[in-house]
């Protein structure tokens, strides 16, 4: 299946916080609208953050939050072992990982994957295929930064950020001292000095889903972005441009 998908170490101690959340998981309300590719940035603070940096030191697909009905679709019987079959052949090619142990034998696979199918595809009406292609367009679809999840570093006065989603919806942050108060990406790739900082009011037209695609998807899998480029048009050039405008603003 062809893809087109496209810490700063600190040793301080940090409260600890919860585990696997979402864009679409509690907060704005049952009525609204929202669909969010979530990540989880590693880092050494936090358990998710941890597990995904066994697997790699710039990011971790969390899944597609969706939050409304997509169609008149009912569950069938074959739903969960074919979205299984897709996971399977797939994941490491975008670093979706199951950090469950009962996965970890299976090298990350496929449990939760297969869940957070149920959870956000078939029960809003998707077939594996039509959730799986959710992930596969992502750098074909206009998506703004909808969700945040941060801690508070007292030391750093910044908040540290642990996970992102980008979709549609309004922008949900949670954890840490809010819009206030900067955010810190932490250390991404074997580079030190790969650490970036956003204003906090100022962060959604900063940290674009076109600079985390350039910077961090393409940082670790820079063959996504050469064959974006090689075929791009229309809004996925745009943000591919845009991710390389925001790159150049933030350093």
């Amino acid at each position: 299946m062809t893809m087109k998908f496209i810490g700063l170490v600190i040793l301080l101690t940090i409260k600890g916080t919860s585990l696997v959340g979402g864009a679409g998981d509690g907060g704005g309300g049952s009525n609204e609208v929202r669909e969010s590719v979530d990540f989880q940035i590693p880092n050494i603070f936090e358990p998710v953050g941890i597990n995904c940096r066994q697997y790699s030191r710039w990011f971790c697909l969390l899944g597609v939050w969706i939050t409304t009905r997509q169609g008149p679709r009912q569950p069938q019987d074959g739903d969960e072992d074919f979205m299984r079959s897709i996971v399977q052949n797939n994941y490491k090619n975008i670093n979706w990982y199951s950090f469950k142990q009962e996965d970890a034998a299976n090298n990350g696979c496929c449990s939760y994957q297969v869940s957070i199918y149920v959870k956000n595809g078939q029960k809003h009406g998707l077939s594996p295929r039509d959730y799986w292609t959710r992930i596969q367009n992502l750098g074909l679809m206009e998506r703004k930064l909808v969700y945040v999840k941060a801690m508070w570093n007292s030391a750093l006065c910044k908040n540290i950020i642990l996970q992102v989603g980008f979709g549609t919806g309004r922008l949900k942050v949670i954890g840490g001292k809010g819009l206030r108060h900067k955010f810190l990406m932490p250390h991404l790739g074997d580079d030190d000095e790969n650490a970036y900082i956003f204003p906090g009011m100022g962060i959604r037209t900063r940290l674009t889903f076109g600079w985390f695609m350039v910077t961090v998807i393409c940082g670790e899998k820079p063959e996504l972005c050469s064959e974006m480029q090689g075929g791009a048009e229309g809004s996925t050039q745009m943000f591919l441009e845009e991710g390389m405008e925001s790159l150049a603003a933030s350093l």
